[in-house]
């Protein structure tokens, strides 16, 4: 009452170890009942205060307690004719201390700790009724005594209502005619006593435990135990009951546990009835096969019953194939077919029964594709004899409706007389297991992304019918910029086709475009899409391709898909054609004087000057040559530079490999055109006109920047600035950029340099602040650039700052255009990217 928990635990504990003292209270023949009643709730009421009083780790002492108190009473039986009652106490002991484990847990409970106390308790009980049976004819066969010598009262505390002086009075031979009674009095009501029902409560209260904390591999023992009791009990209900459970057990079961699957189906058909035929034929199966652990003459036994029960019976009965008499095994012969060809599924049966040969009446499959399932069939009867194996082939065509589908065999069902054994293919063996369903790569590290779904023998893959035909695209070899090339796509199909929905479809990358003529492609929106209707079994289809990017990284790209039906079978074909694409020439440009001199700088006195331009063919791969022809150049002037005069006639000159062309340009400043703000002017662009030697009809047209030309500076500068820049780099390789410095006045000069960003380019290096002595000459600065793209690609600004607070523009004195080439070893790249790099090599 005053939840003093502590002074409780105390005292109980005192009372007890008093109860259990020996030389203080001694145990006799008059007293050992009442004593360990008595001893008994005192330990319930320590072991519950154990588990529900903090601190926690009482839950040790508990079952410590709970030891104590079974080891020092089990010392003391009692009577022989009353070892029900011994039974009976130690059932109800671990039963209350399992059920106390469940209630009050308090976070620390193991799991299915109260389920084994329970179960304990129920293999008590079971002692307990099994004794009972022993004594339960000769007892039942006498009249009980009158008048009751327990006076139909309940007995409190193990008290014996009997005897006049309690437990004090000492037995007498006077007193051994009514302790005779009085113990037939106790065995006679423990005979009628439902102890089957005590059992299969405490096994359920274990099996609600093993469920609720997971332990499902013992539920079905649990069944099978309290199918025995309702078996004991003899009563019409109790085996009703039995065959409910063990039809579960045999649903939990697994037949790989020989002894309990075994009692499990040997009780379940002796507690069912005629008239269910399907769940005996289930038992029966299995009990003949061998996997159950019987003797060899009851499973042949079984199999003439399982026989006979198959003639007999009216209607026709289901039942699951794994684990029987009867073995069956199949699979495709290949794990892919054809439309339109013939399949093969072999099956495999093996008779298991030593002592009797099995006639099967029929086959059949039922496979994951609706269409299939009246493909495999076979009507006749099929004698095997003891301990054969026979193997059967059945050939069957796809249908039209299977392609690009994948085809699962679901079930092989076999007739023995009314009943059907059904093999799914979940049950089957595993045969020829390999780490991939692919080959394996030995040697060598495999990565690939994890498969969800796994190809297995009794599934194939169903591909698309086998057409002789062929797609052909012709190889321009080359595809240069803006240029147009004449791309010829033919095609040759040996079988009659349906005319209606055959059709040819011609894609296209985004860098290129496609078109019927040249005048489809220089539309605003060309076509990337062209389709074309076929109308004979061979046919010749031209198109036109252009490429207008700039960058090369990746080549043009033309694929064809035909389509078509042939007796309702879908056939389709795809070809592919990359064609590399390159700029045609690599242009550059020297400024001269009329005297042919170099022009370094234009100053504002000068009014014409020359410009000599090189036209050079920047491929020079013998295997991929090809010839070009310049028609004629054209310039287009910029804002402040224009053509002195015109040009006169040009002559068309032909290119091969390793040739150059040379054109003289006259240019000059425009008429009131002020070049005082700036530092250098454009030179413009020049358009160079070509076409393929070959074919000098389709010209096209390729455009170029000339560069920049520094100006003259009127007034003295106090810093000059001059670079270096090769002409040429490659795609991904660094290149530097040098910058000539000179300070030509006496003072010292603190210089930097300021770049922006670019995507083209990223920035390696950048040289910190730098100081210019007095008169200091050529004090050389480098900047490290990483190339991201290729073709004619601009370098990010640059920018010199001095302490006079003046900004020199770099790209004043140099040009900004510069032409990337593509890396020559882009596949090497691709390949380290893809797979891994042997480093002993």
């Amino acid at each position: 009452m005053t939840r003093n928990f502590e002074d409780a635990i105390t005292f109980y504990k005192h009372c007890f170890s008093k109860l259990v003292m020996a030389d203080l209270i001694p145990i006799t023949a008059t007293n050992y009942t009442e004593l360990r009643e008595f001893s008994s709730l005192v330990n319930y009421k320590l072991v519950k205060l154990y588990l529900t009083v903090p601190p926690y780790f009482q839950r040790d002492f508990a079952l410590k307690q709970f030891h104590r108190h079974i080891d020092y009473f089990s010392r003391f039986k009692g009577a022989p004719e009353l070892g029900f009652e011994y039974y009976a106490w130690l059932a109800e002991q671990y039963r209350n201390y399992g059920e106390l484990l469940g209630e009050y847990h308090n976070g620390l409970r193991v799991n299915s700790q109260p389920a084994f106390f329970l179960l304990k308790a129920a293999n008590f009980e079971r002692r307990r009724a099994e004794f009972v049976r022993q004594i339960r004819a000769q007892v039942l066969a006498q009249i009980y005594p009158k008048p009751d010598p327990l006076q139909n009262e309940q007995i409190f505390l193990g008290e014996r209502v009997w005897r006049q002086n309690g437990i004090r009075s000492e037995l007498t031979e006077a007193d051994s005619q009514n302790e005779m009674i009085a113990t037939f009095s106790l065995q006679f009501k423990e005979c009628h006593f439902d102890h089957c029902l005590e059992v299969t409560r405490t096994l359920h209260k274990a099996n609600t435990e093993f469920t609720n904390c997971g332990y499902m591999k013992f539920r079905p023992q649990l069944l099978v135990t309290m199918a025995e009791e309702y078996i004991k009990s003899g009563e019409p209900e109790g085996r009703t009951r039995a065959a409910t459970l063990l039809q579960k057990c045999s649903e939990l079961v697994n037949p790989t546990w020989p002894l309990l699957a075994t009692k499990c189906y040997s009780l379940l058909r002796e507690c069912l009835s005629h008239n269910e035929a399907e769940k005996r034929a289930r038992c029966l199966f299995f009990l003949a096969s061998p996997f159950s652990k019987l003797e060899q003459n009851e499973k042949d036994s079984f199999t003439e019953d399982f026989l006979n029960l198959s003639s007999t019976i009216s209607e026709k009965i289901s039942i699951d194939g794994q684990h029987g008499f009867i073995k069956c095994y199949f699979k495709f012969s290949k794990p892919a077919f054809h439309a339109a060809s013939k399949m093969t599924l072999n099956v495999e049966l093996t008779n298991l029964c030593l002592n009797s040969s099995i006639t099967i009446d029929s086959i059949d499959a039922k496979f994951s594709q609706s269409c299939a399932n009246e493909s495999v069939f076979i009507k006749e009867e099929i004698s095997l004899s003891l301990g054969e194996k026979r193997s059967f082939s059945f050939d069957f065509v796809i249908p039209a409706s299977l392609t690009a589908k994948n085809l699962v065999v679901e079930e092989i069902s076999i007739d023995v007389g009314k009943v059907t054994i059904q093999f799914d293919r979940s049950g089957l063996e595993r045969r020829g297991l390999t780490p991939f369903d692919s080959d394996v790569v030995r040697d060598a590290l495999c990565m690939r992304v994890a498969e969800h779904a796994k190809n297995t023998s009794q599934s194939c893959k169903i591909l698309q019918r086998i057409t002789p035909m062929s797609v052909t695209i012709s190889d321009p070899v080359k595809i240069l910029t803006n240029e147009m090339v004449k791309i010829e796509v033919s095609l040759n199909i040996e079988e009659e086709f349906s005319k209606e929905d055959a059709k040819l479809t011609l894609q296209c990358n985004k860098e290129s475009s496609i078109g019927l003529s040249k005048g489809d492609l220089q539309v605003k929106d060309p076509n990337q899409h062209l389709v074309f209707n076929l109308k004979s079994n061979s046919e010749k289809f031209t198109i036109w391709m252009k490429n207008e990017t700039t960058t090369f990284t990746e080549p043009s790209l033309l694929v064809a898909s035909l389509a078509l039906s042939v007796d309702d079978y879908v056939c389709a074909l795809r070809a592919e054609r990359k064609i590399p694409a390159a700029i045609p020439f690599k242009v550059s440009a020297k400024c001269l004087t009329n005297q042919f001199m170099p022009v370094l700088a234009l100053s504002s006195a000068s009014e014409s000057f020359l410009v000599v331009v090189s036209a050079e063919l920047l491929e020079k791969d013998e295997r991929v040559h090809i010839p070009l022809r310049i028609n004629r150049i054209e310039y287009e002037e910029g804002a402040s530079i224009c053509q002195f005069y015109e040009s006169l006639e040009q002559e068309p000159v032909s290119l091969n490999l390793g040739d150059c062309a040379q054109f003289v340009i006259p240019l000059s400043k425009k008429i009131g055109t002020s070049l005082s703000n700036l530092m250098s002017v454009e030179l413009g662009r020049l358009k160079v006109f070509w076409s393929r030697e070959e074919n000098t009809a389709d010209e096209f047209c390729f455009s170029a920047s000339l560069g920049t030309l520094q100006l003259a500076k009127d007034k003295e500068e106090q810093v000059a600035v001059a670079a270096k820049l090769p002409e040429v780099c490659q795609q991904w390789e660094p290149f530097d950029l040098e910058i000539q410095v000179s300070n030509v006045t006496a003072e010292l000069k603190r210089c930097s340099l300021e770049v922006e960003t670019s995507s083209d380019f990223q920035i390696l290096s950048l040289p910190a602040s730098f100081s210019l002595l007095p008169s200091e000459r050529c004090h050389v600065a480098t900047v490290s650039y990483f190339p991201v793209n290729c073709g004619e690609l601009l370098l990010p600004k640059l920018a010199l700052k001095h302490s006079g607070d003046e900004t020199i523009a770099i790209h004043s004195v140099i040009s900004r255009s510069l032409l990337v080439r593509p890396n020559q070893r882009l596949s090497d790249f691709a390949r380290l990217k893809a797979y891994p790099v042997n480093c002993d090599t």
